[in-house]
């Protein structure tokens, strides 16, 4: 979605106030935590100049794209559980002091 509103040149806060909504929603839409109603969506169209499914995909994309961090943060927590470590920092101290090998 930010991709959408950069191809436009308008910031957070220009959407928001074309479409009538927070500024805080434009963002929440951008990080993929929440979506646009559909109230705005014909608004988002014309404003960022796209068809519905270029809408559609930037949704999917930016929803996919946090789903990934999320399984990635995930990823890093297990593993330091595993070293018996109580933080990433502490994992991270404990690799720099080579007390835990990382291998790819």
């Amino acid at each position: 979605m930010k991709k959408l509103r950069e191809k436009v040149r308008l910031r957070t806060v220009d959407v928001a106030s074309r479409i009538g909504v927070g500024e805080s929603t434009v963002r929440n839409w951008e990080h993929g935590r929440t979506v646009p109603k559909f109230e705005v969506i014909a608004k988002l169209l014309d404003l960022y100049q796209c068809s519905f499914e270029e809408l559609d995909q930037a949704v999917r994309e930016t929803r996919a794209a946090i789903e990934q961090a999320e399984k990635e943060k995930q990823l890093v927590e297990d593993v330091v559980k595993k070293v018996d470590c109580s933080s990433v920092s502490e994992f991270l101290e404990k690799v720099g002091r080579g007390e835990v090998k990382v291998s790819a």
